[in-house]
């Protein structure tokens, strides 16, 4: 396969999901809100029982919201990408 065949054909893809996306109004509202509802769920849990202290190498206190957010973020992207293959099949 070459290189520009195999870059229509995410294009192609890219288009279609898209499209599902601006059609599906519930669909997009909930790929949107669902991180924040996570994040809102950890962050008011876990925040007194897991807040970063001083410790070495760090310097200065550490928010459990940051400290959380790239993990939420590789999450949701990780689910929305086993979703949207099992969406082809």
């Amino acid at each position: 396969m070459k290189v520009d065949h195999a870059l229509r054909a995410l294009d192609g893809i890219l288009r279609r999901e898209m499209l599902r996306s601006l059609r599906q109004r519930a669909r997009l509202f909930s790929a949107m809100v669902r991180p924040l509802v996570w994040l809102a769920i950890f962050a008011a849990g876990f925040r007194s029982v897991l807040g970063l202290s001083i410790t070495p190498p760090y310097q200065t206190y550490v928010l459990y919201e940051v400290y959380v957010v790239p993990g939420l973020a590789a999450m949701m992207l990780l689910f929305h990408a086993m979703a949207s293959s099992l969406a082809m099949v």
